[in-house]
């Protein structure tokens, strides 16, 4: 019963600040376990990318740079300004893994403990700062991807495919 009202006072949000950002990675990665279009694993790109780099911050605010061996890889593998090509069934299973790991890293990474001057306790920002950051995130995100321009090559007749790049033979 009180599990219930934790989660209606948002008490699960103060204690994990990075599950929102660890949720929406996770399920626009299980969404890309699909064949979709090519635009969608763009758009996956740049979200997994934002995801990783926000997971870091919040990691790194509550005194765990451990993580960072775990985003700097993701950052890598799903950079939006180079496209890494892997066959399909890889991409397919580093999808639902990293899926997992952004779920477990959201539950993992608790909020900053509250800094303490002389004597005197301070409540931080927390309840606030994983909205805020979030919609910093998807700021940043959709302006690098609406900059980025179209997708694709503009050729027609190119077969756009799952391993993230276009192939016009």
């Amino acid at each position: 019963m009180s599990a219930d009202r934790d989660l209606d006072k948002g008490v699960l949000l103060d204690r994990y600040p990075a599950l929102v950002a660890a949720t929406a990675s996770a399920g626009v990665l299980l969404v890309g376990a699909f064949d979709l279009p090519f635009g969608y694993y763009q758009f996956l790109r740049y979200v997994v990318t934002v995801g990783a780099v926000l997971l870091a911050v919040f990691a790194l605010r509550a005194g765990h740079p451990r993580w960072l061996g775990l985003f700097l890889p993701m950052i890598v593998l799903w950079a939006p300004a180079d496209v890494i090509r892997l066959p399909q069934p890889v991409w397919v299973a580093l999808d639902l893994a990293v899926a997992g790991l952004f779920i477990v890293a959201g539950f993992a990474i608790p909020a900053p403990a509250p800094s303490k001057t002389k004597g005197v306790s301070s409540k931080p920002s927390v309840p606030m700062a994983w909205w805020m950051m979030t919609a910093i995130a998807v700021g940043i995100g959709l302006a690098i991807w609406m900059m980025a321009g179209s997708s694709g090559t503009g050729n027609p007749d190119c077969v756009t495919t799952y391993d993230r790049y276009a192939s016009c033979e």
